[in-house]
């Protein structure tokens, strides 16, 4: 009886091991406000881009003030780092930089001009 309780005590610990393994929280994914400081003529834009994660593949979107949404192309998230290019204003924007914990800082890159980017995670 013993033997029996002991082995059902183990495979459900087992269970409740693998299940909360697989809950694990991507610290990439949800909603991130950013600002672009300083756009010449404009001052500072500001919107926010969402990552999801989906078949181990990051995807996501990116919006300004106004609402308007475009989709983040070719988006990588690796050790950390985030590259990805979109399209807006007629512009082809590239955006790279490094996430640390709820915050996220880099730049993108517009017709050759660098602007510095940064966001923080919404809860």
């Amino acid at each position: 009886m013993k033997r029996i309780t002991f082995i059902t005590l183990c495979a459900t610990l087992f269970f409740i091991s693998c299940s909360t393994t697989k809950n694990l929280v991507d610290p990439y994914v949800g909603s991130w406000n950013y600002v672009i400081a300083k756009v010449p003529t404009m001052g500072d834009l500001k919107g926010t881009f969402t990552i999801t994660k989906e078949g181990g593949k990051y995807t996501g979107t990116i919006a300004d003030e106004s609402g308007q949404t475009t989709t983040l192309n070719n988006l990588m998230i690796e050790d950390g780092k985030l590259s990805t290019n979109y399209s807006a204003g007629g512009y082809d924007i590239d955006m790279k930089g490094d996430f640390d914990n709820t915050t996220f800082s880099g730049t993108i890159n517009v017709a050759g001009f660098d602007l510095n980017v940064s966001a923080i995670l919404l809860h």
